[in-house]
């Protein structure tokens, strides 16, 4: 089976934690993305996808320009040596993980 890093984008996007939830979603929608890596200082500590904008924002009258990313995104962020075979990947994703 293919490498995961066979299936890899080269080009990440993030957010910063303390960014706003209005700033996330211009950033989604200029990268041409649906999630976004969320990152604290050089750390990548969490994901947020539009999935959590619609069910944690939007969903819940959240203001979107008082929302910082860190209150609704995903964490903590679970990651996989690009090395690994593709199917690591899909046993992780049977797992309920919708954002590999």
């Amino acid at each position: 089976m293919e490498k995961i890093e066979f299936y890899m984008n080269g080009n990440l996007s993030t957010i910063p934690s303390d960014a706003s939830a209005k700033e996330a979603a211009i950033k989604m929608l200029d990268d041409l993305v649906s999630s976004l890596i969320v990152v604290e200082g050089e750390n990548y500590i969490g994901i947020l996808t539009n999935k959590d904008i619609t069910q944690k924002l939007v969903a819940l009258g959240l203001d979107p320009n008082e929302t910082e990313v860190e209150a609704i995104m995903q964490s903590p962020l679970i990651t996989l040596d690009a090395s690994l075979p593709m199917d690591e990947a899909l046993l992780l994703m049977k797992k309920n993980i919708s954002d590999v």
